[in-house]
């Protein structure tokens, strides 16, 4: 189910088909003109189909959790360096059933090698405004809504276990170092 995944990441269009089997018409990845579209199937599929829209949203994203956070697992390194891969990675992790140790642990592997990057000419994923956006999101438990000013926490995610994680993977010194060493830290430190 996923061998497309990873081509798909790189076009709008393509995330669409992924963000759909775990957050169908969600306002956050479809546009009301998109939704507007897809709901005109809704009048068929209630004289077609037994089974109400939630619980065939729910068998889906069941069916598809285990091989996206899998597919995740084994791409992370390139999928967070995408930015619509932060997208997507984001919520698999937020809204995927299942296991989600293996994926968390991928994630963050990939931050904790040493900072600032020994590469100059590859930055360090956390400099990355779109994967430091989706470590944000991980460790605050879901995502930030603008009109009441607070976090949605999601009902599938642990972000306490998440930061433990952080601890224990990603270590004092990279983490001291994300802070101080990169450029936002550095203005913030020497300020």
């Amino acid at each position: 189910m996923t061998g497309a995944a990873t081509s798909l990441l790189v076009s709008p269009q393509g995330r669409r088909s992924l963000f759909y089997l775990l957050v169908p018409r969600t306002r956050r990845h479809f546009t009301p003109a998109q939704i507007t579209l897809l709901a005109e199937t809704d009048e068929t599929r209630s004289k077609t189909s037994k089974k109400t829209p939630e619980v065939r949203e729910e068998e889906i994203r069941k069916y598809a959790s285990e091989a996206l956070l899998s597919w995740l697992e084994q791409n992370t390194a390139s999928i967070v360096r995408e930015p619509g891969g932060s997208l997507v990675a984001t919520e698999i992790m937020l809204c995927a059933d299942g296991d989600k140790a293996a994926a968390s642990r991928s994630l963050l592997k990939v931050i904790s090698t040493s900072y600032p990057s020994a590469d100059p000419s590859l930055q360090h994923p956390i400099d990355l405004p779109h994967t430091s956006r989706l470590y944000k999101t991980l460790l605050q438990g879901g995502h930030f809504n603008h009109a009441t000013k607070s976090v949605e926490p999601a009902p599938g995610w642990d972000a306490g276990a998440f930061a433990k994680e952080f601890t224990e993977i990603v270590g004092k010194d990279v983490t001291i170092g994300m802070c101080t060493l990169g450029e936002v830290g550095r203005e913030i430190w020497e300020s």
